[in-house]
């Protein structure tokens, strides 16, 4: 018996919760060939680049892009339709012309496939010749180091000594603070797939079980709210908001703006505050 053609919003949700899947373990954008095997167990539907032009050419909600190695990317995209291309029930199969292909909706990386040709010196017989003024001994006076650096001996053991203290009271990153960025990528695809572009607010709470029943690593919730904090400390598009509605105080979080993937998550990478 024949397996029934999914509809448009079973390919694409099946398609994007494979990219999620990836993206729990990895930062790269994953490949098409892996999301197309994952979302195909998920469908339990074979799935093929075909399937993926079909949906390219209903919406934008996909980049597709060819890495220096011939290979092809997929990564979500931030359609403005992407909501109702989700709830779509249009089939796919026959939806859109036979001559589709999967090739014009293709970006090619700029990364260049090799390093440029390193121009060496050369050197001529009298250059590399052994002059007996290499190796004689020269000692550098207090006058010549003071003359260099603009500082006394004494002014270069003082900076020396501050550069020291200054070091000793900067303490590393606890494994638990190093982690952060890690959980906040996480936190961010979840703000990204839900919000659509649009404004939205979610209760701190609730963005917390969303956060743990999406996320395959078990989180304690002072994590996951660490994780939401630390997002929106840094993007000017997420805001933590506390309220005091009925004599209780809440939290929110809001969405006010257009969430750029992959600016935004090299921001959280890069951690330094906005």
């Amino acid at each position: 018996m024949a397996v029934p053609s999914p509809t448009l919003g079973e390919v694409v949700s099946a398609i994007d919760n494979a990219i999620r899947l990836h993206y729990a373990t990895h930062t790269a954008p994953p490949n098409l060939t892996a999301i197309l095997a994952s979302s195909s167990r998920l469908l339990s539907y074979k799935l093929t680049r075909a399937d993926v032009a079909r949906v390219c050419h209903h919406s934008p909600v996909y980049t597709i892009t060819e890495r220096s190695d011939g290979e092809l990317c997929i990564d979500m995209a931030s359609a403005p339709d992407r909501g109702e291309v989700v709830k779509s029930t249009t089939p796919l199969l026959g939806s859109t012309p036979d001559d589709v292909g999967l090739a014009q909706f293709v970006r090619r990386s700029k990364t260049p496939t090799s390093s440029p040709t390193k121009v060496g010196k050369h050197y001529s017989l009298s250059t590399l010749s052994n002059r007996p003024d290499k190796f004689t001994f020269k000692q550098r006076s207090e006058s010549d180091a003071t003359a260099k650096s603009g500082l006394s001996l004494l002014e270069r053991i003082k900076l020396k000594e501050t550069k020291r203290k200054l070091e000793q009271a900067t303490p590393s990153p606890t494994p638990e603070e190093a982690m952060t960025p890690v959980y906040a990528a996480k936190v961010y695809d979840i703000l990204f797939c839900q919000s659509d572009g649009k404004i939205t607010t979610y209760e701190l709470e609730r963005l917390v079980t969303t956060c743990r029943q999406s996320i395959s690593v078990p989180l304690a919730t002072d994590d996951i709210k660490g994780a939401i904090k630390y997002v929106a400390d840094r993007l000017p598009q997420v805001s933590w908001v506390e309220r005091h509605i009925n004599d209780e105080n809440v939290t929110v979080v809001r969405v006010v703006g257009p969430l750029n993937r992959h600016h935004d998550l090299a921001k959280i990478a890069s951690n330094p505050l906005a």
